[in-house]
């Protein structure tokens, strides 16, 4: 049972901050599918704007203030991010920090965002690095996968637990005795890609699998954020 995923990408024309008019078109489309429920009357609204996500209706009024969890970077990414963890309501209120090398970068992040604070950062500096690990319970680094061995490393000597969205190299995997020893779990390759496309990509196969099927190739290919003059479907969004 062959499986392929295929498809067309063009990025020869990155799709910056200033391509508002496309960003909004997608930001449409994907509000108008994720609030498909809207017949039903007790569904949350979900709201999506560029560079934030939030859900209209959660009470996010919880006071008693729970884990802290750090997250490194101030990128796209990171408000959402935020954004979900102080609303989680499975276990005390999440406290957030995001801590950006540029402060207003930080302050942004967070602005409007309850029970998520901002702090400036550069983790260069490890004992400025160690001293904000120290304070919380998990450490969230959204930045490049250079910086990773390093913070991993304060986050072992802390014994603090450390989730990335990268791939897992040597400087990384050379870290994994004393991540053990110290009782610290790192769990990389926590994004979209890696990530997302290895858990759907084991759910296809495990479905094979379970009709008796048998995987001969296997290839995926991640999507993205076409060239404005590539965007010409109601998605703007293109698989590759």
């Amino acid at each position: 049972l062959p499986l392929r995923l295929t498809g067309n990408l063009n990025c020869h024309e990155p799709v910056g901050a200033d391509d508002t008019t496309t960003l909004d078109k997608i930001i449409d489309s994907l509000t108008s599918i994720a609030n498909a429920h809207r017949g039903d009357p007790n569904a949350a609204e979900i709201s999506l704007k560029i560079g934030r996500v939030s859900e209209c209706g959660i009470d996010d009024s919880m006071d008693k203030v729970g884990p802290k969890v750090l997250i490194l970077g101030a990128g796209r990414v990171c408000r959402p991010a935020a954004e979900f963890l102080t609303s989680y309501q499975n276990i005390d209120q999440v406290h957030v920090v995001v801590a950006s090398l540029y402060q207003k970068d930080a302050e942004e992040t967070v602005d409007g965002i309850k029970n998520a604070t901002a702090a400036q950062l550069d983790v260069s500096d490890t004992e400025s690095l160690s001293n904000l690990v120290s304070q919380v319970d998990v450490v969230v680094s959204l930045l490049p996968a250079s910086f990773h061995a390093a913070i991993a490393r304060v986050c072992i000597e802390l014994k603090k637990h450390l989730v990335t969205a990268s791939y897992v190299d040597d400087s990384m995997s050379k870290l994994e005795q004393a991540a053990q020893g110290a009782g610290v779990t790192i769990l990389c390759e926590m994004g979209l890609d890696p990530g997302i496309d290895h858990m759907l990509s084991m759910k296809m196969i495990d479905e094979a699998h379970a009709l008796n099927g048998k995987i001969k190739a296997f290839t995926s290919f991640c999507g993205g954020l076409p060239s404005p003059a590539a965007a010409n479907n109601p998605l703007a969004y293109k698989f590759r």
